[in-house]
């Protein structure tokens, strides 16, 4: 539901609390809005699932699942949302990313781990620590392809700014920052970027802009 409420900030221009307030009092325009803008776009293109309805969405059933439609993309927001009752966050990701690997290569499959951090990772990150913040250990870091962090630029009397770290890529350089170009009020990214380098001499934090990515 809450993916469906960010498309729709998104796709229709709507501010996140004027959208929460039509859906739960007027949810007919609310739904209307989705057959306006999500319906006709995405279609059978896209699949929502997870822990609704008070079911537990395993692991196991989440590949089982893909196995079944074989997408070529698949978003995972969060990883250790889908571990076992119990199961550490570490356990579950030691056992979970050498299998999403050998899925990835099989069916020739994309995967896009989202990963929060941590408070600690929050604290880090805001001292200027850059890179391997991922909730639930080093493996998820370890074996991915390439793992982009994203940091909150923040310059006195400026809108906050959003910059895309890139911290490992093994198809390409990493250590390289963009400023992703970003409408605050729909949380919507417009596909346009400014390169941009850590600012040194200032603070661990800073950037600042050196070119401009279409």
């Amino acid at each position: 539901m809450d993916i469906t409420l960010r498309l729709l900030e998104r796709e229709s221009g709507i501010n996140e609390l004027e959208l929460k307030h039509m859906r739960t009092g007027d949810y007919e325009r609310y739904k209307s809005l989705y057959y306006q803008y999500i319906k006709p776009k995405y279609g059978k293109q896209l699949v929502i699932t997870g822990n609704t309805g008070g079911k537990l969405l395993t692991f196991d059933d989440f590949i089982l699942d893909c196995t079944a439609r074989q997408p070529q993309l698949i978003i995972i927001d969060f990883l250790t949302n889908l571990k076992a009752i119990g199961q550490s966050d570490l356990d579950f990701v030691e056992m979970a990313m050498p299998q999403i690997l050998k899925y990835a290569h099989m069916y020739q499959a994309s995967f896009l781990i989202l990963s929060q951090m941590s408070r600690s990772s929050r604290t880090d990150q805001a001292g200027g620590q850059i890179g391997g913040h991922g909730k639930g250990g080093g493996k998820i870091e370890e074996l991915a392809a390439t793992e982009i962090e994203l940091l909150r630029h923040e310059e006195d009397g400026e809108e906050t700014k959003i910059i895309a770290a890139i911290t490992k890529a093994r198809r390409g350089k990493a250590y390289k920052f963009f400023n992703l170009m970003y409408i605050g009020d729909t949380k919507t990214f417009t596909g346009e970027s400014e390169l941009w380098v850590r600012d040194k001499g200032r603070s661990k934090s800073a950037f600042r802009k050196v070119g401009f990515y279409a």
